[in-house]
């Protein structure tokens, strides 16, 4: 029986590289023999500058783990965080003695941009990179909005890891979950073959239930997400103090460090009674409160790769106001989603959202194609997986 380690930064369900992490874990391990490796939930403690960039701990800790296990596969998920790139070096050594087969599941940009997100600031305003940004916009860019020695040491991590080491070399494949994603290492030059595996949904192919709404009933809106500039909620309720002759109400869970702004606007754009702020809340509690809304609200203003939020509601036949670009307007295509927005154009904006509403009122049952909702099954993300484990 093969064995194979599953590689992540963190062990608790942070986002969707940690449900990625423990959904590949359990289907994988009916067929193979399959063991989790995690960072911790905390960075490792760093004892000096250099081991920031590449952390002895980290590397010693999994040296000893691959020589016990002596993995024939390895899915490497996130690691640049608390890991560090340093388990790429533990990985060469190991595969000097062993030919395991090494498979980087790319939930982020980390391999184009440090910052992971490709976006660079200047002071409350986001520009995006539309393909990877070469080392010349990697040096000159502000791409941290934690202080300039915050930026300076990711990018001497990222040039030191990628530009010098070259350690991006150690992945045989890179599985993107998008379109999108592939687009963009494609354009980064970063493999030659990078095949397209979806994320799988709890979601039942077989799933029918729609909300009927009446025509007085308040339209409930959702968006679950960090409280961050990037996420784009803040532009979004700004837009909605042009729609308040609707009866809607938005319910925001989350924490971040965009929080205060995000109550400072919903006072200013007088929404106190239209929008609420619960805090950071369970998974589950969260997709209870999906099904229980009419309309999930995602609109970053960088280019999602493959936001489970998106696709979850979407196979639970919801409607979703989503961002016009990146793997959002991907997943807005493939559910026949119309109502994507551009926050550079608020009549557009604002016409988009209106819209929706009417739309929730007026055609509230949705129909997703057995077709769409086949790409995020288990079935198919097993079979796709097993594909590459079994060359």
């Amino acid at each position: 029986m093969k064995k194979i380690l599953i590689i992540n930064d963190y062990s608790s369900i942070v986002g969707g590289a940690e449900k990625a992490t423990f959904d590949s874990f359990e289907l994988l391990s009916k067929s193979y023999d399959v063991k989790l490796y995690f960072g911790t939930d905390k960075p490792l403690d760093k004892k000096s500058l250099f081991s920031y960039f590449l952390s002895y701990q980290s590397y010693k800790r999994l040296i000893i783990e691959l020589f016990n296990f002596k993995p024939d596969i390895i899915f490497v998920h996130n690691y640049y965080v608390v890991l560090t790139p340093s388990i790429l070096l533990a990985i060469k050594r190991f595969r000097k003695k062993f030919n395991s087969k090494v498979i980087h599941v790319a939930h982020d940009y980390s391999l184009l941009i440090p910052n992971s997100i490709l976006i660079s600031y200047n002071n409350d305003k986001i520009t995006r990179f539309n393909s990877p940004p070469s080392l010349l916009d990697i040096i000159v860019k502000n791409l941290s909005k934690k202080g300039v020695l915050n930026e300076f040491t990711q990018k001497i991590k990222w040039i030191l890891a990628y530009k010098i080491l070259n350690l991006q070399k150690t992945f045989d494949q890179i599985i993107a979950p998008s379109k999108y994603m592939k687009l963009m290492l494609e354009l980064g030059e970063t493999t030659k073959k990078i095949p397209i595996i979806h994320q799988y949904s709890f979601v039942s192919i077989n799933y029918t239930k729609n909300n009927l709404k009446k025509n007085k009933e308040s339209i409930k809106l959702i968006f679950a997400g960090r409280l961050e500039l990037e996420k784009g909620i803040y532009n979004f309720i700004q837009i909605l103090s042009y729609v308040k002759d609707f009866n809607f109400h938005l319910n925001i869970f989350g924490e971040g460090s965009y929080k205060d702004e995000i109550l400072n606007i919903i006072i200013e754009a007088g929404l106190t009674n239209k929008v609420t702020l619960h805090g950071k809340v369970s998974n589950h509690v969260i997709i209870k409160e999906i099904e229980d809304s009419d309309i999930l609200v995602l609109t970053s203003l960088w280019a999602e790769n493959a936001p489970m939020a998106l696709i979850e509601a979407g196979l639970l036949n919801k409607y979703f106001i989503t961002s016009n670009f990146g793997g959002m307007a991907e997943i807005a295509k493939l559910f026949q989603n119309p109502y994507v927005i551009d926050f550079e154009n608020t009549e557009s904006s604002i016409s988009t959202i209106k819209n929706a509403f009417r739309d929730v009122i007026d055609i509230p049952t949705r129909h997703i194609s057995n077709e769409t909702r086949e790409l995020f099954s288990k079935e198919v993300y097993l079979k796709r997986i097993e594909a590459i484990v079994s060359i």
